[in-house]
């Protein structure tokens, strides 16, 4: 409560992504229209803002860096005044400034009406002639108090602050330009207070409002030339996109061969599929013959059958992920830094366009580089374990009987399609949408990063609420995502089913009109049966393939 009565404006002032009135709206957001305006007016900030292309509405890019520093301050300034306060807390707000902004902010700060206490600390002198009461402070202390001529007269530790300031005028330019902060001076109009410290030039290590990080200042004129080469850069990325794989996997070219390693092992994995089917086959051939001598030993062979197979299905895939793992992350780190390295050299127009902002080109950073990733060294490996799975799968088939084949063969798809729904249903909830994702990590990074103006304004909740909103259509794409999934799953079983129904009636058609060896059957249909659903697993990774080309 305490809080919502007392305003802050600091040395550098935090501006947030977002337009003028949003910035404003920060201070109250309950605020109506006719305030937003009175507020602006009342900071000396109405004209420019109505000389602006977008007026109000403008946006001030990351930090403020759309508008020049007396701008930022004059935005500040009116958040300030709009939630209305008792107490106005002014740290060093014209410091930072050069002397026609200093002028301009220092006008605006001396027009303020109403009836609030205004508490001003400053190190230049020239800024608090008119106040009400100084407190000169040394070393915690008050050493001296009153207005500014009653200082004067007593030929203390302020008049010889003031006459210092006086003689070397180019130094306190200089100061003002960096930043830098000699004493602290707490100044005080209508009631108001200011506190001065000794007149050293080393910074001062304490005061009402700490730096927040970001804000580092730019041109108010941005090179539009520049800007519209970077987009037709982004234009011109859709024809690079073409030899996109064999680039990326330049970047691999170091793993070169732990990719010869990868495509073996990819090879063995895929055709376990259609082995699985002979070892089920001849087992439940085994089953309908009990009788038989040789019974019990048949079925002990298949069981290790099936556990051999058990055991080369938990290795090949240790080993292929841990080798893809190896080779994924030597890309990701490679494209990381080669992205920061490009960041780092681009025009700063640049950095002003929203979709730039330091939140999102750190989230491009995390998410964009992992998407890559996946489309080669899984895509390349899965493809080729489906190619291996299908044909081995068919040779089977083949060899175990044609007329089978080729009725499988006919209404395979299904499996496929079950298959590839199997692989969807599990990725339903990892479906990201890139620009939720980069909104709410932008938003995350600005609310971090200037924490310290997030709690003056009592912006936790709304921050809070704008991160929902921003996950809002993350969240919307992931629900129906999972219910495309769920259908297609659904389908897919159906299917699966369908395909066991025609294959076993036509199968027992063959069994009875062409002599066709019972086991003969089970194994073509087993054979194509999974190696069909192995084959599925390869399109799995081709909405990555995707989202890779549009990162």
């Amino acid at each position: 409560l305490l809080r919502n009565k007392i305003s802050l404006v600091s040395q550098e002032p935090v501006l947030f992504n977002a337009s003028i009135r949003e910035n404003i709206l920060y201070g109250n957001p309950e605020a109506s229209e006719e305030d937003i305006i009175e507020a602006a007016r009342k900071a000396s900030a109405l004209k420019f803002i109505q000389r602006l292309d977008e007026g109000i509405n403008s946006r001030v890019g990351e930090g403020g860096s759309q508008l020049s520093g007396g701008e930022k301050q004059r935005i500040a300034i009116a958040r300030a005044l709009i939630k209305k306060p008792i107490l106005l807390l002014l740290d060093e707000a014209t410091s930072a400034l050069d002397n026609e902004s200093e002028k301009e902010v220092q006008r605006a700060i001396d027009e303020i009406p109403g009836n609030l206490t205004k508490i001003i600390i400053a190190h230049r002198l020239s800024t608090i002639r008119n106040v009400d009461c100084i407190y000169v402070l040394r070393d915690g202390e008050i050493q001296e108090q009153g207005n500014h001529e009653e200082l004067i007269q007593t030929t203390g530790i302020y008049y010889g602050l003031v006459r210092y300031q006086q003689q070397h005028p180019e130094e306190d330019n200089d100061e003002s330009q960096s930043g830098s902060r000699s004493g602290s001076l707490i100044e005080s109009k209508d009631g108001s207070v200011l506190t001065a410290g000794k007149g050293s030039v080393t910074p001062r290590k304490g005061s009402f409002a700490g730096r927040d990080s970001n804000n580092v200042k730019r041109d108010t004129d941005l090179d539009t030339p520049l800007l519209k080469a970077n987009e037709g850069d982004s234009v011109n990325s859709e024809n690079q996109q073409k030899g996109l794989f064999s680039r990326i996997l330049k970047l691999n070219a170091p793993e070169k061969s732990l990719f010869v390693i990868i495509l073996f092992v990819c090879a063995i994995h895929g055709s376990l599929f259609p082995a699985l089917a002979i070892v089920l086959a001849s087992i439940i051939n085994t089953l309908l013959e009990p009788e038989d001598g040789s019974f019990q030993d048949n079925v002990h062979n298949y069981v290790l059958g099936f556990v051999g197979l058990a055991a080369a299905v938990v290795t090949v895939n240790i080993l292929q992920n841990y080798l893809l793992g190896i080779t994924g992350e030597n890309l990701t780190y490679r494209m990381r830094q080669q992205v920061l390295r490009k960041a780092l050299q681009m025009e700063m127009a640049y950095f002003d366009k929203e979709e730039n902002s330091t939140g999102a080109l750190t989230t491009k950073l995390e998410i964009d580089a992992s998407k890559v990733q996946q489309a080669t060294g899984p895509l390349l490996g899965t493809t080729v374990q489906g190619t291996f799975s299908f044909v081995g799968a068919m040779a089977i088939a083949f060899a175990s009987s044609w007329r089978m084949t080729l009725v499988i063969f006919a209404v395979s798809p299904l499996f496929v399609l079950n298959g590839v729904a199997d692989a969807l249903l599990m990725k339903g909830y990892e479906s990201k949408s890139g620009e939720s994702m980069k909104t709410s990590g932008a938003l995350i990074s600005e609310s971090v990063n200037n924490v310290r103006t997030v709690k003056a304004l009592n912006l936790q909740d709304q921050f809070v609420n704008e991160y929902d909103k921003s996950l809002g259509g993350f969240v919307n794409i992931g629900r129906k995502r999972s219910h495309t999934s769920g259908i297609l799953y659904g389908l897919g079983q159906f299917g699966a089913n369908v395909v066991y129904a025609v294959c076993f009636y036509f199968g027992a058609m063959f069994v009875k009109d062409f002599d066709l060896d019972f086991k003969d059957m089970l194994t073509a249909i087993f054979a194509i049966a999974f190696g069909a659903a192995g084959a599925g697993q390869a399109g799995t990774f081709a909405p990555d393939f995707k989202a890779a080309r549009q990162s």
